[in-house]
């Protein structure tokens, strides 16, 4: 069957895609009002060195301006950062930071801006979201310490986390009413010229057999009695 077979059976059977579609229209506006929001809150932590870190790499402090701490001035932030970024992105850390929280949360370690690690949140709630935030970053600062001391750092000499960026306002969207509305409009779409090339196929087929068989009957009917 060609493209143009399909597009004549449509034509032909035009009440069984006005049938099919507005059953899938009906569909689609009832997914859109039972749609469920979800709720965003961005923000972004920066990694630097303590106060008491800076004042251990001073000429002027007693150990000379030496430390121990393996992460050293130019690049420890950075790489922190990057390490901060993918700890928090793996299922064992979230399990372990965002006890009891419901949603999802994700970081972003960007290398243009590479002492700074952005964090999301998403929830069903605005407060579970805002909830999540709050966890998150509490739990980064926890990250970034355990990360130095398993390395070897001083405790006294570690660099920490701070907030870059305040987290906003929770954001509201609707993520799976666009899914949901798209969705069922494409298979509304499908299941409609499908069953209106199915019905004339049948209908089509149908008249054959009543066509053939009004010829055996014509045919008999001619042949002379025995």
């Amino acid at each position: 069957m060609t493209f143009s077979d399909v597009l004549r059976a449509c034509a032909r059977r035009w009440y069984v895609l006005v049938v099919v579609l507005a059953l899938a229209a009906a569909g689609a506006v009832q997914a859109h009002r039972e749609s469920r929001p979800e709720y965003t809150v961005t923000a972004s932590l920066v990694v630097l060195p303590s106060p008491s870190l800076v004042a251990a790499r001073l000429p002027t402090s007693g150990s000379g301006g030496l430390t121990t701490n393996p992460f050293n001035a130019q690049t420890g932030g950075s790489t922190l950062a990057a390490v901060l970024a993918d700890a928090l992105n793996t299922a064992t850390v979230q399990d372990e930071v965002l006890t009891g929280g419901s949603g999802r949360a994700s970081a972003l370690w960007d290398s243009q801006a590479a002492q700074l690690v952005g964090l999301t949140t998403v929830s069903d709630t605005p407060e579970g979201a805002t909830d999540l935030m709050v966890a998150l970053v509490e739990g980064a600062g926890t990250v970034v310490e355990r990360v130095q001391l398993e390395a070897g750092a001083p405790a006294d000499q570690l660099f920490t986390t701070a907030v870059g960026s305040p987290a906003d306002y929770p954001l509201r969207d609707y993520p799976d009413r666009l899914r949901s509305v798209v969705g069922l409009a494409l298979a509304g779409l499908v299941v409609a010229v499908l069953a209106a090339v199915l019905l004339d196929r049948l209908v089509l087929a149908a008249v054959r057999v009543r066509g053939r068989r009004r010829r055996r009957r014509a045919a008999r009917a001619e042949e002379p009695a025995a």
